[in-house]
């Protein structure tokens, strides 16, 4: 009778034969070109703001010269008075309106202690993911990660022109553009979860809302 110990080495030895001798035998899969098989509408920008909306963001669309006025105005109606702000915004912090910003110019640890008492925060995405909805956020010392995910109320704010088809494509726009931010972030609305009875709650670990504000850059 055959002992466990001839058993394993039999089956070894047929594992072994059936794999390939040489990295040449090992079989090819061809390349995935995920961005080829999204499925959207040729008006990238029109199927961003419904995919968006479908992911429960508060969708904005303006031109450059009303962006300015557009937030401030939804700052004013969700009362903000203390608000995050990242350093790389298209306007300067000074010109919002009724708020105190704290702007990320310098290290975050001198600033640790304002952070989690925020009623808001304000940031640019990187890239916007039409076929999904998401924007991406890429990291930096002036736009730091936590920014998208501790105030209870997000200011998200997205060029026209950096609306991509996929999330592929939009990882790829941040990396070709030179950038290594530290982190990527997409961001799909306000954070929720149903792990309770399967009932949707906003804002269990994140923003319960998130104003999407998309410009067309003059």
């Amino acid at each position: 009778m055959a002992t466990i110990d001839q058993i394993s080495a039999r089956a070894r030895q047929a594992l072994f034969a059936r794999l390939p001798q040489s990295e040449a035998d090992v079989p090819r899969i061809p390349a995935y070109d995920a961005a080829c098989h999204v499925k959207t509408s040729g008006d990238l920008k029109a199927n961003f703001l419904a995919t968006a909306a479908a992911n429960k963001f508060q969708v904005h669309s303006c031109s450059q010269a009303e962006l300015l006025h557009t937030v401030n105005s939804l700052l004013a109606q969700h009362q903000v008075k203390s608000l995050l702000c990242s350093a790389d915004l298209p306007f300067a912090p000074s010109e919002l309106n009724g708020v105190e910003p704290l702007v990320f110019d310098r290290p975050v640890e001198e600033l640790r202690a304002q952070v989690f008492t925020a009623d808001a925060a304000l940031c640019e995405g990187a890239a916007g993911a039409s076929s999904s909805g998401n924007v991406l956020c890429a990291s930096s010392p002036r736009s730091p990660r936590f920014l998208t995910l501790v105030p209870p109320i997000l200011v998200l704010l997205l060029p026209q022109s950096r609306i991509v088809a996929s999330p592929e494509a939009a990882i790829n726009l941040v990396l070709e553009s030179g950038a290594h931010p530290a982190n990527l972030v997409f961001t799909a609305g306000p954070a929720r979860t149903a792990d309770i009875e399967l009932i949707t709650i906003f804002g269990a670990h994140g923003p319960h809302t998130v104003e999407l504000v998309v410009y067309e850059e003059e």
